[in-house]
């Protein structure tokens, strides 16, 4: 979870699909999703160490510290609580395995029933911790389809859950900063979804 180039925001559309700009699949959407992560996440990856805890910690810590933009999340007591909270969340021990590694709204494809159909940009792909990934069900599930994610892509244990959850709001900041200095109010929006959503 160390520095990262800023989020790809190009929206490509190959055909056959629609890049996503801030709508969200709703439940529908979660078990497709749950069980395309599941896919990359298990598969056969070399014994590749990750980066010390310290170093994570110190690095996300940092980015979620950033004041947010004013009025961005709903409800920024609760963004707060909950970054105090998850902040000593215990780190990814076990084998590292491959992550998409840049996950949100603009890299999935949907057809027109917000069915998930495809990602893109495996620019970021790397062996590290699926919590680097499963924050999408943070930044773009509606909180009710979580169940239904985390049933369809199999056991998550809880400290993995809740790394998910903080780089949600890592992230979420990090796609409002940006959004607002590139002037993409839809950019903007998937970032301050992300702080809503990860707050629920």
């Amino acid at each position: 979870m160390g520095s990262r180039r800023q989020p790809d925001t190009r929206g490509r559309r190959p055909a056959g699909g629609a890049a996503v700009s801030g709508a969200r699949p709703g439940e529908a959407g979660a078990p497709g999703n749950g069980l395309g992560q599941r896919g990359v996440h298990g598969e056969r990856a070399l014994g590749v160490p990750l980066p010390a805890p310290e170093a994570r910690r110190g690095a996300v810590g940092e980015r979620g510290a950033h004041p947010a933009p004013a009025g961005a999340p709903p409800d920024g007591a609760a963004v707060r609580a909950w970054v105090s909270r998850l902040v000593d969340t215990p780190p990814w021990e076990r084998r590292a395995c491959w992550v998409h590694g840049d996950l949100y709204a603009r890299h999935l494809l949907v057809d027109e029933h917000h069915t998930v159909r495809g990602v893109l940009d495996w620019g970021d792909v790397h062996l590290g911790d699926p919590a680097i990934d499963l924050t999408l069900a943070f930044t773009f599930l509606p909180p009710e389809a979580r169940g239904t994610f985390r049933e369809a892509y199999g056991d998550i244990d809880e400290a993995t859950w809740d790394r998910a959850r903080f780089r949600a709001f890592h992230y979420g900041v990090a796609l409002m900063l940006y959004g607002q200095s590139q002037g993409d109010e839809s950019i903007t929006r998937v970032g301050r979804d992300a702080l809503r959503y990860g707050a629920a």
